[in-house]
């Protein structure tokens, strides 16, 4: 349940596209709405299936909403969605981005 002005809402996680932080605040994306929580994104990833995995200091991604993987010039790599939202995934956060996807 994420409250949104005055109301909640039932959000599934299958429908998360991505996560950001937000000072005391993750907002998941979903679709082309934000819907802010108020938790620490190391809790948000305890809480979250395995499908989601960490790309950035303040961005949690669903693994199935990722489209392809560009590298930056900074050593930085570009995770682009199906939606095309480009994100960064840094040098930090890459090799447990690898392990996590799977290529069928």
């Amino acid at each position: 349940m994420v409250k949104k002005l005055g109301r909640e809402f039932l959000v599934q996680t299958a429908d998360i596209e991505w996560v950001e932080a937000s000072g005391n605040y993750a907002n998941l994306h979903i679709k082309n709405s934000v819907y802010p929580m108020r938790i620490t994104m190391d809790k948000l990833e305890k809480l979250l299936p395995s499908k989601f995995t960490r790309i950035h200091r303040s961005t949690i991604v669903n693994l199935e909403q990722v489209r392809d993987v560009q590298s930056l010039n900074t050593g930085d790599h570009q995770v682009r969605l199906h939606n095309q939202t480009a994100l960064t995934l840094s040098r930090r956060y890459r090799e447990a981005f690898k392990s996590n996807v799977s290529f069928d």
